[in-house]
């Protein structure tokens, strides 16, 4: 059984919702309030948070495909903390819903969830990489 995404699935008021001026994916705030405003340390947690969220997120899609809602959980938990520890609340927040919906092998859940996770950690990914253009 697959819990891949299908995006008839997703809840209309998304679908519907009207584009407006998004606030940044990742609030760096977050992160210089725990180790300061050192540029060169922030940077360094930033890209090393960027690889995690391509490495996780690949492996959080390709479970997915493969129904496996336990390595959904075990993923999104590696990838909750670190997102709120550096200001991607919102991912944070998508990753704590998937943790839940696949400890409790709710695959419908998963399937509205995953569309949305995929739509964030491209969010995030974007912000890291002009934030690392622009530094």
């Amino acid at each position: 059984m697959s819990i891949s995404p299908a995006g008839s699935n997703i809840h209309s008021s998304l679908t519907t919702a009207p584009i407006t001026a998004e606030p940044d994916a990742v609030d760096v705030s977050v992160l210089q309030s725990l180790i300061g405003n050192d540029e060169v340390l922030i940077n360094e947690f930033l890209h090393d948070f960027r690889v995690s969220v391509i490495e996780i997120g690949w492996a959080v899609c390709a479970a997915g495909e493969y129904g496996s809602a336990k390595e959904i959980s075990v993923l999104a938990h590696k990838l909750k903390s670190a997102s709120r520890t550096v200001g991607a609340m919102g991912l944070g927040f998508i990753c704590e819903a998937l943790e839940h919906a696949g400890k409790a092998d709710e695959a419908d859940e998963l399937s509205i969830l995953l569309p949305i996770f995929t739509v964030e950690v491209a969010r995030v990914e974007a912000f890291l990489l002009r934030y690392q253009m622009m530094s």
